[in-house]
């Protein structure tokens, strides 16, 4: 007899059943594999090629991968809308020296902080609005390695006596650490030999600060900020008590661990409200084609002026950080004030008389000031007689214009309000610089008034500039969302190559970032407040898509939908990633997609029509009562009088018998 082993048996049942598992198990993964595919094909197509990427999917790529309805209401799509872009920003917090609390404790008092909530853009500070846009924060604390001896060569030097220490100290081994986040934060803390005050002078480099403002925290050439714990006091801001100064001292060791983290806390939501993220100072920022025009208009008979117009324009060629198909043009324009009326007429009705400035080494003397909304309004009313023509004109073209008045005064002194030497509108740019001496400012640094050269206005014109082109609020502004309204704060404009303190013509990276950032979130918002508004009136028909298209159509704007639903993803994710090149293919990419919905919405539009209907179901309690208390009354008036009438006639027969 022949007897088969159980063991065998089992095996080769496995072996013939193989080919029918695998089949199984390809049938599974196939889908998923096939759209994987799909969808990295379509991005290919975004990313290389600028027409419509729906024209390249197949029926089957689009029955099988883009036909599913996840969101059954218009309601609930607006409502994914508004959370479907999120962008997320990493942030390191990396402790130099024993800072006095622990890792786990400053993250915990990141993490209990607020970063999630809706991109702002304020109108040059007036009106805020609230972006389709959401950033979040993503914090790391961590501790620097041994071999960074910063702390070390810090207690060196002060050993030695010196109390105003070469920033170059922590740049130098801050710059040549591995940063792999959006934004690092470095935090010096320890033991410190000395009792003694001291400060930071600014980078060698950094000519354009004033020398005789020290800093205690800064911003690296790469993307980090540092702040030495020990370091200060040190006060920043406008003169006296006013909003905005600020008064940054040493927290010691000593300090209580919850103290020191809360401090630390403190200085990264600062850190990013400042700096890394600040909101938007204007939008919409777009732009294909952009023209900047210098229209240098001067009273002087040489024309010779201190403006740093080549310092700009190397920005501009060098720095200044484009998305794909930008390109910009500089001009500039000489205009003598006596051959120009309407650049006379705009000085004279905007000159007032302001408040007596202290001028080096002079007494006090009254000042002359230009009032910059009256002058704005000048400009652009008769705009073409100052600025002249710009060559290109029409969607996607900006215009900007600097009206600076170069004046050859050398008795007074002629600022803007508060001692401002340039103003950034919509698409102006107004400035002034006159030929007077310097003078002291508003402003303070470690108690001593910043000095103001008024004969170079070209650093505050760059400022402007980039307010008026990118939306970059100056780095002492930004909206509070807790106070609703705009709030000052000097921490860093010591610090920042843009602050109220320096007269370089330069860029952070965190400014770089901002630039095409903000641009991004503008595009985006755009987009998105289109579908919104496409939606909700829709919705005021009390319709739902699929009621009023076809079967196909609604098919079409199923597909459309998820696409689009795809690209903002996609754009979130790279922008997250700091790809702003691929995150701007995916958002101009949408376009298409808006255009069919917007198409596919108005043929569904044209079947609804507004109409009066008159409720004549079942009245209400209420309206029963009144309608029977009015049937009712005169019934039971009358009944009273029939009642009265038949006991008087009652009364007359009883009297005749």
């Amino acid at each position: 007899g022949f007897t088969t082993n159980p063991l065998k048996a089992q095996t080769m049942k496995k072996i013939r059943d193989a080919p029918f598992l695998i089949f199984l198990l390809l049938m599974g993964i196939a889908p998923i594999f096939t759209e994987d595919v799909t969808k990295t094909q379509l991005s290919n197509h975004i990313l290389n090629d600028k027409s419509d990427p729906f024209n390249l999917l197949t029926e089957s790529d689009l029955e099988r991968d883009w036909s599913d309805e996840q969101e059954e209401t218009l309601l609930s799509k607006i409502e994914h809308l508004d959370h479907v872009f999120v962008d997320v920003i990493s942030i390191e917090v990396r402790l130099v020296g024993d800072v006095g609390a622990s890792l786990p404790l400053i993250q915990k008092y990141l993490n209990s902080l607020v970063f999630d909530s809706q991109v702002t853009s304020t109108q040059f500070g007036k009106n805020v609005s609230l972006l389709n846009i959401r950033k979040k924060f993503l914090f790391q604390v961590t501790q620097a390695p041994p071999s960074i001896n910063v702390v070390d060569r810090i207690n060196n030097e002060l050993r030695s006596g010196r109390t105003s220490l070469s920033e170059s100290l922590l740049l130098d081994q801050f710059g040549s650490m591995h940063m792999s986040a959006d934004a690092t934060i470095f935090i010096v803390g320890g033991d410190r030999p000395t009792s003694e005050r001291y400060t930071y002078s600014h980078n060698k480099t950094s000519s354009g600060f004033d020398e005789e403002c020290p800093k205690v925290l800064g911003i690296g050439n790469q993307k980090f900020i540092w702040w030495d714990l020990r370091a200060g006091p040190l006060r920043y801001g406008v003169e006296g008590f006013r909003e905005g100064a600020v008064e940054i001292s040493p927290i010691p060791n000593t300090a209580a661990p919850s103290q020191i983290a809360e401090a630390i806390a403190a200085f990264v939501k600062k850190s990013l409200d400042f700096v890394v993220a600040p909101s938007l100072w204007r939008s919409p920022i777009h732009f294909t084609d952009i023209e900047v025009r210098l229209v240098r208009i001067s009273n002087q008979h040489k024309p010779t002026s201190l403006f740093r117009w080549d310092k700009i324009y190397e920005q501009f060629n060098k720095s200044i950080p484009l998305l794909e198909g930008q390109t910009f043009k500089l001009t500039q324009k000489e205009v003598h004030l006596s051959r120009n009326p309407s650049a006379a007429q705009a000085l004279a009705q905007s000159m007032k008389l302001g408040s007596p400035v202290k001028r080096l080494n002079t007494n006090e003397r009254m000042a002359y000031r230009i009032d910059s909304t009256e002058m704005y309004h000048w400009v652009q009313q008769s705009k073409h007689g100052i600025t002249g023509h710009f060559e290109k004109r029409g969607p996607g073209v900006r215009n900007v214009a600097i009206v600076l008045f170069d004046l050859d005064d050398e008795q007074e002194r002629i600022l803007m309000e508060q001692m401002a030497m340039a103003v950034a509108y919509e698409d102006v740019v107004i400035a002034v610089q006159s030929r007077t001496n310097q003078f002291s400012s508003e402003y303070q640094c470690d108690g001593d008034r910043i000095v103001t050269d008024p004969t170079d206005a070209s650093p505050a014109v760059w400022n402007a500039l980039l307010q008026t082109i990118w939306g970059i609020p100056p780095t002492y502004r930004r909206w509070s969302n807790v106070h609703h309204r705009i709030a000052e704060d000097y921490t860093f404009s010591g610090a920042a190559s843009l602050g109220t303190y320096s007269n370089e013509i330069s860029l952070n990276p965190f400014s770089r970032d901002a630039m095409l950032r903000h641009q991004l979130y503008s595009e985006l918002d755009a987009i998105l407040t289109e579908v919104n508004q496409l939606f909700t009136h829709f919705m005021d028909y009390g319709k739902e898509v699929d009621e009023v298209l076809s079967s196909s159509d609604h098919v079409q704007f199923v597909r459309r939908w998820n696409i689009l639903q795809y690209k903002i993803g996609e754009a979130s994710r790279y922008l997250s990633l700091n790809n702003y090149q691929s995150s701007y293919a995916f958002i101009t990419s949408m376009r298409y997609d808006v255009a069919s919905l917007h198409k596919l919405i108005h043929v569904a539009g044209k079947h609804l029509h507004t109409y009066l209907h008159c409720n004549k179901g079942e009245p209400s309690s209420i309206a029963r009562y009144i309608k029977l208390g009015i049937i009712s009354t005169p019934l039971l008036f009358l009944s009273a009088i029939l009642i009265l009438l038949a006991r008087n006639a009652q009364h007359l027969k009883f009297k005749r018998i």
